[in-house]
């Protein structure tokens, strides 16, 4: 999941975020 393509208001997607961002 890509955060660009996610909007950053879910919290689910935001814990994704946090790991793909780490990831990158």
């Amino acid at each position: 999941i890509f955060t660009c393509q996610v909007r950053p208001g879910s919290l689910f997607h935001e814990t994704e975020d946090a790991t793909t961002f780490a990831f990158w």
